[in-house]
């Protein structure tokens, strides 16, 4: 089984210390979860034990792009294109995310946002493995209620 945490449109506090500390339970004794939510990232605390210590990511700052595209290869990003342009379209700036590597799981990009005027990309989901295997998340920077997902060749 898999865990579905929606946070919705939440503006300042998305994860509660205590929803913090359930997820990382459920994580350690092997569970596995997709996260997804606004400002998930943003309001999360520096250094927080779930974000910063375990997944080894940071909040970058927001962005505001049109499109999300997959990390080519990666096992849930392949051929995945997603644009803020259907769905809900509820998103406040999206949240950009930095692996800093510092935390004691093992993170991956599985989702990066695409500009349509640039080939700059930054970071909009990650796969994480946590230690020795046990557990897997997938954190999304974003709500997933807020656009449109489709496989196959992205155009505007």
């Amino acid at each position: 089984p898999v865990l579905l945490w929606m946070t919705g449109d939440d503006t300042t506090d998305a994860l509660t210390p205590d929803e913090r500390l359930f997820l990382l339970e459920y994580l350690w004794t092997g569970g596995s979860a997709i996260i997804t939510g606004q400002n998930i990232a943003e309001y999360s605390p520096s250094g927080d034990t779930l974000l910063a210590r375990t997944f080894g990511l940071e909040y970058g700052g927001n962005v505001v792009p049109f499109f999300i595209k997959g990390t080519e290869g990666d096992v849930i990003g392949d051929g995945v294109s997603y644009s803020f342009g259907g769905g809900a379209a509820n998103q406040s700036p999206p949240d950009r995310l930095r692996i800093t590597g510092g935390g004691s799981a093992q993170s991956t990009e599985t989702l990066f946002y695409k500009y349509l005027i640039s080939d700059t990309t930054e970071t909009a989901a990650v796969r994480i493995l946590g230690e020795n295997s046990r557990w897997t998340a997938t954190f999304f920077a974003f709500g997933l209620e807020g656009g449109f997902c489709r496989r196959g060749v992205m155009s505007p």
